[in-house]
């Protein structure tokens, strides 16, 4: 492949915004993969919630990514400020590789997570990252687009629901456990892949959404559904429990009162080969907030003590196990997103059909909405 020379585009935004639907579209300049780089010719983006929370932070919240992840910029051609690309999200194919590469050539199709908090994000043509970023081979049964849609969500998932809500990775021994999940949000991009996550894995599957998508997701494996805008959640999902997983996908605090019941040992067949089953485990992405343009994770832990509180009790023994969960990039969560994307066990849910690279910031505001059944997925070879 020839050299990269020229400029490509980008999407990006230069102040602290709580909103992506105006980006600037900018051109950047081609430079060769460093050593231990590869740049990749993106072919997909998909957009998340924590983009824009990104783009927003400040306060306590952006003192604490700073020390993290170091100053939360990208240094222009001249040493100044310059903008900042989100996006997490990404399926392409190696353009460039540079020295002392091994692991990719150019030519594979790959796609992943590059979670970036300095502004490198996926919204743009090209996009070079470090050769040990978490990418995975692009199955050939998945398009771009598809495959985009996946890392974020599935690995959240997965961390939530496997890692650390205990669920065991053989479905037949959460089947034979009678293990029971609550999923808050179930419609949503995240909730949609826990839904078909936890059915695949063995376990029952109770969702919370809006009765016009209670379809939707009985169709990605959701065993009963608890409308939001009808019923009187709480009740309903104590009348249907108790569960080894509530997955909350959404925030709030309305479930909080009834966790010791939610969560009690799950009834299971009298065997004295198999111990009692253990007290379920209350997994939130985004904490007690509701808001969706604040961050979510760990770092909800700082600003709302009560939450640490109740993670503490829980671990010492003393309530409920609650934990607010970021994604993980191990080798085994990887491994977990290759193999089951590439056997149909997960599969990709757009909302609608994939918005050309021109039309990002129109995605960013369908996102933006709270509407969004599945992932807003972005095309970048078409505009």
């Amino acid at each position: 492949m020839s050299e990269l020379t020229g400029t490509y585009t980008a999407f990006a935004y230069s102040t602290t915004t709580n909103t992506l639907s105006n980006l600037t579209q900018t051109a950047v300049i081609h430079h060769p993969p460093l050593a231990g780089q590869i740049t990749i010719r993106v072919h997909a983006t998909a957009l998340n919630p924590v983009d824009v929370q990104l783009a927003g932070v400040e306060g306590v919240s952006r003192v604490v990514l700073d020390w993290f992840g170091g100053r939360s910029v990208r240094k222009g051609e001249d040493g100044e400020l310059a903008t900042k690309i989100p996006g997490a999200d990404v399926s392409g194919v190696v353009a460039a590789v540079g020295p002392g590469v091994e692991r990719w050539k150019v030519g594979d199709e790959v796609f992943g997570l590059w979670l970036s908090i300095d502004g490198n994000g996926t919204n743009q043509a090209y996009l070079t990252i470090p050769e040990t970023a978490p990418l995975v081979p692009k199955p050939a049964n998945l398009s771009h687009a598809g495959a985009a849609s996946l890392p974020l969500v599935f690995l959240t998932s997965y961390t939530g629901l496997v890692l650390r809500g205990g669920l065991d990775r053989d479905p037949e021994v959460n089947t034979a456990q009678n293990a029971k999940v609550l999923i808050v949000g179930a419609s949503g991009g995240t909730g949609i892949i826990g839904v078909q996550l936890a059915k695949s894995l063995g376990a029952t599957v109770i969702a919370i959404c809006s009765g016009k998508n209670a379809d939707f997701v009985k169709e990605h494996g959701a065993d009963e559904v608890i409308d939001y805008n009808t019923e009187d959640v709480p009740s309903t999902a104590l009348s249907l429990g108790p569960y080894k997983v509530i997955y909350d996908c959404v925030g709030g605090t309305q479930l909080m009162p009834h966790l010791s019941a939610l969560l009690a040992p799950i009834p299971t067949p009298n065997d004295p080969h198999r111990p009692p089953a253990a007290a379920g485990t209350y997994i939130t992405i985004v904490g007690d907030k509701t808001s969706r343009t604040t961050m979510g994770g760990h770092i909800t832990y700082l600003t709302t003590p009560s939450m640490l509180f109740r993670s503490i009790k829980g671990y010492a023994g003393l309530g409920p196990k609650y934990y607010c969960v970021n994604l993980t990039t191990g080798e085994e969560e990887m491994r977990a997103l290759a193999e089951w994307s590439a056997n149909g066990t997960v599969k990709p849910v757009i909302d609608g059909e994939p918005y050309a690279w021109s039309k990002l910031g129109e995605a960013y505001a369908r996102l933006e909405s709270g509407r969004a059944r599945g992932k807003v997925v972005v095309d970048w070879t078409t505009d």
